[in-house]
């Protein structure tokens, strides 16, 4: 049994709106499907498929009010032949595959300890922990150590009970600018793209995930749970509000693939 959750909801934000299933009882959903939309006060939420399987019952329909990490339906972890026994009509999201990234700026440093150790246990150096591939994309299990449970406990404490502080720091961009300017004609002649700044943004977030692979980790119980890949987040404004979809595997993707990908969504948005 998989359980379909509200994922970990924006700061300050405790609970959010089912806005639109994608996926009904019955129907077969691929790893990295979209089965739901969730609305918040601030941002549309995507919540994608952890595995494939036929999901089996809804147990927050649309309109109703939902909290952080409650079930919103569960699914059977079925091969696709098996979900012909249910009743299914096949959705047109059902076999689309997603190549999709976001970018969110990576600027915090890690300590020297934190990346001495996400060097030796991220997937793509080590062969401790437990591998768990989801298709052909890797993540690692690794058991935090006691020191490592503290720290995440009193962490997300602090979170609970402190205010959270953001910092701005500024960039100069002018390299940037100036690279754009030579080359965007060429590169739009060539792609039938334009050459934004969010795939400047994207790379720079995925070569940052890539030198510290601990914030591109997560904490599952007692695990950390590293990832082989680079999935980035782009909020678009749309009429619904500020949608936040993911542009998954953003480190394959080349400048003009993260343009286009960007335009798709801003015109499914």
């Amino acid at each position: 049994m998989i359980e379909v959750k509200v994922p970990v909801l924006p700061e300050s934000i405790s609970e959010a709106t089912v806005a639109v299933w994608h996926k009904k009882p019955g129907d077969f959903v691929e790893l990295d499907d979209v089965i739901v939309e969730i609305e918040t006060d601030k941002v549309v939420l995507e919540v994608p498929a952890e595995d494939s399987g036929v999901l089996t019952e809804i147990k927050a329909k649309e309109g109703e009010t939902v909290g952080e990490q409650q079930v919103l339906g569960i699914m059977e972890k079925k091969p696709q032949d098996d979900s012909k026994e249910a009743p299914t009509a096949e959705s047109d999201s059902t076999k689309k595959e997603t190549t999709q990234e976001a970018p969110e700026e990576v600027t915090k440093e890690v300590t020297e300890e934190a990346t001495q150790e996400a060097q030796q246990n991220s997937p793509e150096l080590s062969d401790k922990g437990d591998a768990s591939p989801k298709g052909n994309r890797l993540e690692e299990r690794v058991p935090m150590s006691r020191i490592r449970k503290t720290i995440a406990n009193r962490l997300h404490s602090a979170t609970q009970n402190t205010a959270m502080l953001t910092t701005i720091n500024e960039v100069d961009m002018s390299s940037i600018l100036s690279m754009r300017s030579s080359y965007k004609e060429a590169f739009e002649k060539k792609y039938s793209v334009k050459l934004g700044l969010m795939s400047f943004f994207v790379k720079a977030a995925v070569e940052s995930l890539k030198k510290f692979p601990t914030v591109n980790a997560y904490i599952d119980g007692d695990d950390i749970v590293y990832h082989a890949y680079c999935d980035v987040s782009v909020a678009i404004s749309s009429d619904r509000g500020l949608v936040v979809p993911v542009l998954r595997d953003a480190h394959k993707m080349a400048m003009h693939d993260i343009e286009k990908s960007i335009i798709d969504f801003s015109v499914r948005a």
